[in-house]
């Protein structure tokens, strides 16, 4: 969800959220928690609110743009998914939640929990790069991520993964060619695209975000029409 609903999702979930079901915000910032940290305490949230520097998310669920909503039920079965315009200030948006927050209150929680992980082996060069990303050893992250870049030229996620670590390690500029190749390999992923932009010209994302100029920056990149 984006930072403007962030109040109005506050409210909602005041009013209508349930014991049985967990709402958790995600934020997609390549930078870290601080910027989104500051919105979510000017928005006086009390939920969860997670950061995801990697675009994890993108890569599993597969989407390009932003704000999105899932729903993961107790057995983690996928029960909606909207990519692309999720906003619960519209009112089919408010439909769908309520409906799913009726279903899960009519079902009792089986406790099963989501699936086995597969049996532990030999992690890739991506893994390890997450886990020492994990760890906070940024340098060993760069070095695991690069080598995936290597090994598999044509995987979008390492190469974002990798500019993400650059970028924590200060070497900015190496960190956007980083995820400008991560576009380069996948032009469709708008969350990469956004992730150059904020750190190119910061002051068309914080403290608002210039959607106009986005707009503008797609026509010039030649991904919309002007």
């Amino acid at each position: 969800m984006c930072r403007e609903q962030l109040p109005v999702w506050q409210q909602f979930w005041q009013e209508h959220g349930s014991e049985n079901v967990r709402l958790v915000t995600v934020a997609v910032d390549a930078a870290g928690p601080q910027r989104p940290a500051e919105f979510v305490r000017r928005a006086g949230l009390t939920l969860p609110a997670l950061i995801d520097r990697r675009a994890t998310l993108a890569q599993i669920f597969g989407f390009n743009v932003v704000p999105n909503g899932v729903w993961i039920d107790s057995s983690g079965g996928l029960r909606y998914q909207k990519y692309g315009g999720f906003d619960i200030r519209k009112e089919e948006t408010i439909t769908v939640v309520k409906d799913l927050l009726t279903e899960a209150a009519a079902r009792p929680a089986d406790g099963r929990g989501h699936a086995a992980r597969k049996a532990a082996g030999e992690p890739s060069h991506l893994e390890r790069g997450d886990r020492l990303a994990q760890a906070g050893d940024w340098a060993g992250a760069a070095d695991a991520y690069q080598e995936a870049v290597n090994v598999a030229a044509s995987d979008s996620a390492a190469a974002f993964s990798l500019g993400v670590a650059l970028l924590e390690l200060g070497r900015r500029d190496e960190a956007v060619a980083a995820w400008q190749r991560a576009l380069a390999i996948d032009p469709a992923k708008y969350v990469v695209r956004k992730q150059i932009w904020a750190v190119q010209d910061p002051s068309r994302f914080y403290p608002k975000i210039d959607l106009e100029w986005q707009r503008q920056q797609l026509a010039r990149e030649g991904v919309l029409k002007s």
